[in-house]
């Protein structure tokens, strides 16, 4: 049990490591030994869990992509409207990117996709089948429209995300990045929310995204970090 315990402290430094790396130097400039010394530990207490640098990049997007989804069941499942959900997890998600190294490190990576040889599609199919689930409650619950495509806008809504996340990584290393996805779901409210409907849902806009009103990020059983 010690060792055992030991092993996944271990496992944890680096990747904690590999994401301070990815975030200080880039993927492809972070080295495996740079990340070995950023963790306290040996290049082969690197090679013992992960037999590669990409190994150990998909390894941090799984955890980030777990920790966000694990983060996203609990809102879903806190008695919320469904829209009120889909705003509350937007706005976590990206004040979790700004303040959370693992977490940006997960999305520079799953937004990088041309810098693994395995691209990493599964977090965006998550968040497509998420939104899609979403939206379909919020419009049984009488806050979106009847009559546009619940698939196709869900793809293109988190299409959107991943492009602003993008531009806000180039532009300005994602400190603009909570108001950029702020407007976006302002332009979603008044596209896709009844109109009578549009000022109340877009005054919960503003106030989800000017403040966090949960807590920080809770780790699964076994990626507590």
């Amino acid at each position: 049990m010690v060792s055992q315990a030991r092993s996944i402290r271990t496992r944890n430094k680096v990747l904690m490591a590999t994401a301070e790396a990815i975030n200080e130097l880039s993927y492809e400039k972070a080295t495996l030994t740079d990340i070995a010394k950023r963790a306290g530990v040996t290049t082969g207490a690197v090679y013992f869990h992960f037999p590669s640098k990409e190994a150990v990049a998909h390894a941090v997007i799984d955890t980030q992509n777990a920790l966000s989804q694990q983060k996203a069941q609990v809102t879903v499942e806190g008695g919320y409207p469904a829209l009120e959900a889909m705003l509350r997890v937007s706005a976590d998600l990206m004040h979790d990117i700004v303040s959370d190294p693992l977490i940006r490190a997960g999305i520079r990576l799953t937004t990088e996709i041309h810098i693994l040889d395995v691209p990493p599609t599964q977090s965006w199919r998550d968040w497509i089948v998420f939104n899609d689930s979403l939206m379909t409650a919020a419009r049984m619950e009488g806050d979106l429209k009847g009559d546009f495509d619940i698939p196709a806008v869900a793809e293109v809504l988190t299409g959107s995300i991943a492009g602003l996340l993008i531009i806000s990584a180039l532009f300005e290393d994602y400190s603009g990045l909570i108001l950029r996805i702020q407007g976006l779901w302002h332009q979603f409210v008044r596209s896709y929310t009844p109109p009578e409907k549009v000022p109340y849902w877009a005054g919960r806009t503003d106030a989800l995204f000017a403040s966090r009103e949960d807590g920080s990020t809770a780790a699964p059983e076994g990626l507590a970090l």
